[in-house]
């Protein structure tokens, strides 16, 4: 039972993970555009874990995808239901999931550096980071459920049309090999020792 939450909460985690760190990048690009002025903001305030942050992003997100085609797997049944209910769920949790996990990181980067909290105000990183993130798990939200629909139309259509092998063995090189001669039956009859 365990491990049906896992297959079916994954595929939603690595999504989130990679909205808050897509959002992050985005709501820093706009506070901040000027380059040097960012790349000074993000070293002091504790961004040296972005490179180790991507990979896990990237990682969980193959482990989701894993998952789905898993999920569809084991239950081959062509996605059906209502559209916007289901993207309206998926919505719902990656706003949440992703407007937190976001303030903590920040707080976290605060903390970790030894910066002040309120610096999480200037520049409007919080309102343009919340704002962002709730633009990207809208996002999220589509194209996770475009994944799932289409994963699951690839395992139908895999699962119904199974590979059928030729009995016996296989020639691997059958191309290189003449295929035989058929002979002929009754054109020359059955030959016996000639007669004396």
């Amino acid at each position: 039972m365990r491990e049906r939450r896992v297959l079916r909460g994954l595929p939603l985690v690595a999504v989130a993970v990679a909205g808050v760190l897509i959002g992050h990048w985005v709501a820093y690009r706009l506070a901040v555009p000027h380059t040097q002025a960012r790349d000074a903001i993000l070293a002091e305030t504790g961004h040296s874990y972005w490179l180790w942050a991507v990979k896990v992003a990237v990682a969980t997100g193959l482990a989701g995808l894993g998952a789905l085609f898993v999920r569809h797997a084991r239950a081959p049944v062509r996605a059906e239901g209502r559209s916007i209910d289901i993207y309206t769920w998926l919505l719902s949790r990656l706003a949440i999931i992703q407007a937190a996990s976001f303030l903590a990181m920040e707080m976290a980067e605060r903390i970790a550096t030894g910066a002040p909290l309120s610096g999480v105000l200037s520049h409007d990183v919080l309102v343009l980071g919340l704002a962002t993130q709730f633009l990207v798990a809208c996002l999220g939200a589509l194209g996770l459920l475009w994944l799932s629909r289409a994963v699951a139309e690839v395992v139908v259509a895999l699962l119904s049309h199974p590979v059928q092998r030729a009995a016996g063995p296989r020639r691997p090189f059958s191309l290189l090999v003449r295929p035989p001669i058929q002979v002929m039956v009754g054109a020359g009859g059955v030959r016996g020792p000639p007669s004396s």
